[in-house]
């Protein structure tokens, strides 16, 4: 198995209802 790092993309910040899900739901 071989794993390549390379440099990160674009990073898009989930919006504020997909934050602490679990915290806010209660369940996976």
């Amino acid at each position: 198995m071989v794993t390549e790092i390379t440099e990160a993309c674009d990073f898009y910040p989930a919006e504020e209802y997909h934050q602490c899900y679990l915290e806010k739901q209660g369940r996976g």
